[in-house]
């Protein structure tokens, strides 16, 4: 099978998606199938036409044990993001798999190669302010202070997230389902279906990051990096159990996620030191190739270990569905996730953080009625 879509997007963007496809059955118990095909995404709303964005800056805060004498002047900039500039993000896809049936057991398997470009990611921009030192010139007894501006001013600055067609990926994955016979003696169907996934990311903006963070310098600036390629290893599976009561028209599902493996690792490891940096008036500065190791910016040095992470181990959830029909075809159901309340835990040996791999309980209710 051949086809092509076509897109007009943003009212700019004249897109072409061809797709071409392949299958074919053998012994009525096999099938194979083949497919390539280019898709085009549209930025989303939220991202075409972000709200504003809002820094307060802290002109003076004093301080009083007295609540009416204790006041803060506080400046807010509002910076309104435009992202007109953001174009459509592009797939290539090709795919293979089969597929086998027989006597109620049936199995579905799917290898793909999924690159894309100019993916739509968030980056890092530099906002710097004049921060004018204000001060109290008279505080009275049993009155709130008299305060007034100096003529003293200091910048800030501070990080902010964009859009920007930044992104490139590539997935290479294996997705597999099995459906198992029927145990007809109690009503029991039995699914299992899961994932290995592996994609290599890298953004061509660059990285910022503050002097203090890194080395916990007393002068803050910031420094511009090149940015990682970082390559992230998936798997989980999900065995899906159901049990049908037809005598009470009810049926139980419990679902048993399996999450084997997350591990991150820096495939192409960035130079440590800066290529630029922004000064204390938010001025881009480029550093001279031959000057960036220099004593000059060691309050820049990135170290290689702020990228390494421990690999996530093994853990499992428990998810319960419960559904009740009733003879008029009405039904109630109620679903609870992670219902054991299971949350493990482990400990970043880099960050030495703790941290949580399952969310808390979450329940919910649904009812469907038939006119």
């Amino acid at each position: 099978k051949l086809g092509v879509r076509y897109d007009y997007m943003q009212k700019r963007y004249n897109l072409l998606s061809p797709r071409l496809s392949f299958s074919a059955r053998y012994f009525e118990k096999f099938r194979l199938r083949l497919a390539y095909g280019i898709s085009y995404k549209a930025p989303s709303m939220l991202q075409l036409y972000p709200g504003p964005v809002y820094f307060d800056i802290i002109n003076l805060s004093h301080y009083s044990e007295d609540d009416y004498r204790s006041l803060a002047v506080v400046t807010t900039n509002i910076h309104q993001p435009t992202n007109e500039h953001l174009r459509p993000s592009k797939g290539n896809t090709l795919e293979g798999g089969f597929d086998f049936e027989h006597k109620g057991f049936s199995a579905r398997v799917t290898a793909f190669h999924k690159k894309i470009g100019n993916g739509i990611s968030s980056s890092e921009i530099i906002k710097t302010y004049e921060k004018q030192i204000w001060e109290v010139v008279e505080q009275l007894p049993n009155q709130a202070p008299t305060l007034a501006p100096t003529d003293s001013s200091i910048y800030v600055s501070s990080k902010m997230n964009y859009h920007a067609n930044s992104l490139s990926s590539t997935t290479n994955g294996i997705e597999f389902s099995v459906q198992f016979p029927k145990i007809k003696a109690t009503n029991t169907s039995i699914n299992l279906s899961g994932n290995i996934l592996r994609t290599k990311t890298q953004k061509t903006t660059p990285r910022i990051a503050s002097s203090v963070s890194l080395t916990g310098a007393q002068r803050n600036r910031y420094g511009v990096y090149e940015n990682a390629t970082y390559q992230i290893s998936t798997s989980r599976s999900n065995l899906t159990i159901a049990q049908h009561i037809p005598e009470i028209k009810l049926l139980f599902t419990l679902i048993t996620e399996t999450n084997w493996m997350y591990k991150r690792e820096i495939v192409s490891l960035p130079n440590p030191y800066p290529l630029a940096y922004y000064d204390n008036r938010g001025n881009y500065i480029e550093i001279p190739e031959n000057e960036r190791s220099s004593d000059t910016y060691k309050d820049l040095y990135y170290s290689p270990d702020f990228d390494n992470n421990t690999p996530t181990p093994s853990y499992f959830n428990f998810h319960l569905q419960v559904r009740k029909e009733t003879k008029q075809g009405h039904s109630f159901s109620f679903y609870a996730n992670n219902f054991l309340w299971h949350t493990p835990t482990y400990t970043d040996s880099v960050s030495k953080t703790i941290n949580y791999l399952n969310s808390r309980v979450t329940f919910g209710f649904g009812l469907n009625f038939k006119l």
